[in-house]
């Protein structure tokens, strides 16, 4: 079945599954900030689970992407939602019930992933490679540089200093800050 899942791992050793949350298509992605889980679930887009009760997930809300939602990344109230052909996605998460769209960045290739870090998006925005952002308006992006990678950026991680970058073909980049 596909969906959100949620596990018990107080036992690492055995663990044991203890509530699926129904996504109606695809999960690709998923983000927790406190109680609330963020999940990137395809073509239904972006959908926000309350999992207060690990035991009953429910439904807070949910955000129709255009195109196929793939990853997100949450930063204080905006998230940020790669959409694979539908680029990325800002969404005002202020009022977890009513998510409403702040931007769109259009992608040249396919947006598979992004990382949120205070006022930086970084995207991994496929054959077109890395590109930064600041959201420090978000409704007004601006582009600060890009990547371009050998062949396509598929995942990115922002810790501290330093991006990470993983090329399909290429390999694994570290990039600082």
């Amino acid at each position: 079945k596909a969906g959100l899942l949620l596990v018990d791992v107080s036992d690492p050793h055995q663990p044991q599954p203890v509530a699926q949350y129904p996504t109606g298509g695809e999960a690709h992605g998923v983000t927790l900030v406190g109680d609330v889980a963020y999940v990137a679930a395809g073509q239904a887009g972006l959908l926000l689970v309350d999992i207060s009760n690990p035991l009953s997930p429910q439904s807070i809300a949910s955000f129709d992407t255009p195109g196929s939602a793939w990853r997100v990344s949450v930063a204080g109230s905006l998230a940020a939602v790669a959409d694979w052909e539908g680029g990325m996605r800002l969404v005002d998460v202020t009022i977890p019930h009513s998510p409403q769209e702040v931007c769109a960045i259009d992608s040249t290739a396919s947006t598979r992933d992004v990382q949120l870090d205070g006022t930086l998006a970084v995207i991994a925005d496929g054959e077109a490679g890395l590109r930064l952002f600041n959201v420090a308006e978000p409704n007004n992006p601006v582009e600060v540089t890009e990547f371009d990678s050998p062949d396509a950026a598929y995942g990115v991680e922002i810790t501290g200093d330093r991006i990470y970058v993983a090329d399909r073909l290429g390999g694994l980049f570290i990039l600082g800050r």
